[in-house]
């Protein structure tokens, strides 16, 4: 479990770096967040799954992630 946060965070810190030298522009960033609104929500539910089995103190938080996901998926 530590790797998989582990990796999010190298990859959370590679893409603001990507975005903050210009390799990356904010429209193209802006254009492909659209088309995975279904994976961050399944990635959501996985995490809520994760959660509910072994450690619970997360499982409010991937509800509440989980419910940002589904306003912003009834948004557009």
């Amino acid at each position: 479990m530590l790797a998989v946060g582990a990796v999010g965070f190298i990859v959370l810190i590679a893409s603001i770096i990507c975005v903050l030298m210009g390799k990356v522009s904010l429209k193209e960033y802006a254009a492909t967040e659209k088309e995975t609104t279904l994976s961050l929500l399944a990635i959501s539910v996985l995490g809520l799954i994760i959660s509910y089995a072994y450690d619970s103190n997360l499982y409010k938080f991937w509800l509440f992630i989980m419910a940002l996901q589904l306003i912003d998926l009834c948004m557009k």
